[in-house]
Formats: structure tokens, sequence, C-alpha cells
């Protein structure tokens, strides 16, 4: 019993197409995921004492504190459920 290349070369493109794809998601991904990232970390670490943006970057604050600790303190698994079963529902009806 043999391994059959044979097979697997007709499927090379399709290889080919899903690694190539799997790169962009990912790129994708890491280039969204820092932009949050470096939003959320600058929104928790504004400091406004005076001025007229005093109280809407208290609340930004509030947010951004709770997002983190949101996805600190949920397990993964949690959080997957959470979007399989909450948001994508929503998303699609």
């Amino acid at each position: 019993m043999d391994f059959r290349w044979s097979i697997i070369q007709g499927y090379a493109p399709l290889f080919a197409k899903g690694v190539l794809m799997t790169l962009q998601v990912s790129l994708i991904s890491i280039v969204i995921g820092t932009l949050i990232g470096l939003l959320v970390g600058m929104l928790r670490l504004a400091d406004v004492r005076h001025g007229p943006w005093k109280w809407p970057l208290k609340a930004a604050r509030w947010l951004a504190g709770f997002y983190v600790a949101f996805f600190r303190g949920t397990p993964l698994f949690v959080q997957i459920m959470l979007v399989h079963f909450a948001v994508m529902p929503a998303l699609v009806h």
C-alpha cells in the first residue's frame, strides 16, 4: 500500500489557492487586530483632566477597560460560543 501522489497533484492548484487565501486572511486579521489594539490601548492611556473632552474620554476609557476585561476574563471557548450562537445569527438574519 503506497501513497498515490497523482491524486494529490490533481488537487495541487486547490491547495495552493487555499494557502494563499489563508495567508491573506491571516495578514488582514493581524492588521485589523493591531489597529484595534492600538486604538484600545490609546483610549486606556488617554488622560484629559480639563476641557470639553473630559467626559467623552472617561466614557471611552471605561468602554476600553470593559473590552479588555471581557476578553481577558472569559475563556476562549465561551467567546467562540458567543460569536457562534449570538453574533452570527444576528448578522445572518
